[in-house]
């Protein structure tokens, strides 16, 4: 199935299902969402939003906000704070 649906079962057993589940028990959430990560799909993400996707707590459509505050910072603005603030990161990012 990974090879015949591009990872979609796969992504969605291990990181969208447990998300959702635990989405649904909160009326709010905050992402790490930027603009300059996907022009082609991420340039319209606003600051603040009633998420599209997922149903928070009272449930039904509109029920979850989803805040974005790195919506408009660019990759180096975000390094620059990581690395001004001494901020850990994953050691991947570094090879």
């Amino acid at each position: 199935s990974f090879y015949e649906d591009g990872h979609k079962e796969c992504c969605g057993v291990r990181k969208v299902q447990p998300l959702r589940r635990k989405l649904g028990t909160l009326n709010a959430w905050v992402t790490g969402q930027r603009k300059d990560q996907s022009p082609g799909t991420r340039m319209a993400v606003p600051a603040v939003q009633v998420d599209p996707v997922f149903e928070g707590a009272s449930g039904g459509a509109g029920s979850l906000i989803k805040f974005n505050p790195l919506t408009n910072a660019t990759s180096q603005e975000v390094w620059d704070f990581l690395r001004v603030m001494g901020t850990p990161v994953n050691k991947l990012h570094e090879m």
